[in-house]
């Protein structure tokens, strides 16, 4: 229940059920993690590194916004 609560507070709009879906199996993926260690820093760091990555690839997609005048 928690990794389908992760993925509905991920869902922005209707048309971003895509990304709720994929935040619901990564938020399966987490509590599997700290379940399975035993500690809850895991998935808190997991989700902190996956969190930089998807910035950096957006940011490498999207570019560098453009500088103020």
């Amino acid at each position: 229940w928690a990794s389908l609560c992760f993925g509905v507070l991920h869902l922005v709009g209707l048309s971003q059920w895509p990304y709720a879906l994929w935040a619901t199996v990564v938020g399966f993926g987490l509590g599997a993690a700290g379940l399975g260690t035993g500690n809850l820093l895991v998935p808190v760091i997991a989700h902190g590194v996956t969190n930089w990555i998807g910035s950096l690839v957006w940011k490498a997609r999207h570019g560098r916004p453009a500088a103020p005048p």
